[in-house]
Parts: C-alpha cells; structure tokens; sequence
C-alpha cells in the first residue's frame, strides 16, 4: 500500500510506544530540573561552607591576635613590677644610707662637742 506510513501512525501498539516515549521524555525533564536545583542548593551550601570556614579561620586569627596583645600586656605589666619592686628597694637602701649618715654625723658631733 501507498499509504503504509500512515498506517505506521494509527497502529495502536505505536501510539502506546509514543505515549510512552513522550512521558517517558516529560520525566527526565523533570528529574533534569530536580537535578539543576539540587546543584543549585549544592552550589549553594558549598558556598556558605566555605564562607563559614573562613569565618571560623578569620576568628582564629583575631583570637591569637588577642592572646598575642594579651601575653604582650602582662610581660609590660610583669616588666612594670619588677620596676617598681626595684624602685621601692633602692628608696629603700638610699633611706638606710641617708639614716646612717645622719646616725654616723650626729655621733661625730658628739664626739667633737
């Protein structure tokens, strides 16, 4: 027959095949748009891992910066002790000197007098 092509089309087992293949075709479409957005999200949270690693690394920095200042200030502070303790001896033995000396003229005095 002349007209066997279209007869291929009014087959019922190939309008079932093409009814088929065009759900078939509609899902991964779908399943292809489920995808996309799940990259999407994935992208996504990469992204946000990642910024929130760098968060935690810049904090990390901030947090030995704030112990460096910190072991820093109590050196000075331990430094400005000892300074002070040194300062308070030495007012200390100058006073005893100044004492003796005051002790040791007067008992000139008395020798001479």
């Amino acid at each position: 027959g002349a007209g066997g092509s279209m007869d291929l089309l009014d087959d019922p087992r190939m309008e079932s095949a093409a009814a088929k293949h065009t759900a078939a075709a509609a899902e991964i479409q779908l399943l292809k748009a489920e995808l996309d957005a799940m990259n999407e999200a994935l992208r996504s949270s990469v992204a946000e891992a990642s910024r929130l690693r760098e968060e935690v690394e810049a904090s990390k920095k901030e947090q030995l910066r704030a112990n460096d200042s910190l072991e820093r200030l109590e050196a000075e502070k331990a430094s400005l002790q000892k300074e002070y303790r040194d300062a308070i001896t030495h007012a200390n033995r100058e006073m005893e000197n100044f004492e003796k000396a005051k002790s040791e003229w007067q008992a000139e005095k008395v020798a001479m007098a």
